[in-house]
């Protein structure tokens, strides 16, 4: 987090997630007191979106795709590792005792099917 602009009534603050959930910052910001009147996506993983309008587009260069790439190469291998790391935990705790059959449900009344 860095303040950009600290004047009476208005602060102009720039934050940076690595993954954002919905309505995080707002929800980040109301839990320290913090209101926000205006939010500004400046930018998307290795992406700076600079002056983009909302809904408007363009085409990348070829050192914003290499960026990408690398960028999702490296969250696949994050996600490979961790798998992973959650099957080597698994199989270290062993096999899981099977459960019994499951008996039938009694009915807790209501109405009749």
């Amino acid at each position: 987090m860095r303040v950009v602009v600290d004047e009476p009534g208005r602060t102009v603050m720039e934050l940076a997630i690595t993954e954002g959930k919905n309505r995080q910052i707002r929800r980040m910001c109301e839990g320290v007191g913090l209101t926000v009147i205006r939010l500004k996506r400046s930018a998307e993983g290795p992406l700076k979106l600079g002056m983009l309008q909302p809904g408007k587009h363009r085409s990348l260069t070829k050192q914003e795709v290499a960026s990408l790439k690398a960028s999702a190469s490296k969250a696949i291998r994050k996600e490979t590792t961790e798998g992973a790391q959650q099957r080597a935990a698994v199989a270290k705790r062993g096999p899981v005792a099977k459960r019994g059959p499951v008996a039938p449900r009694k009915n807790r009344g209501g109405t009749s099917r």
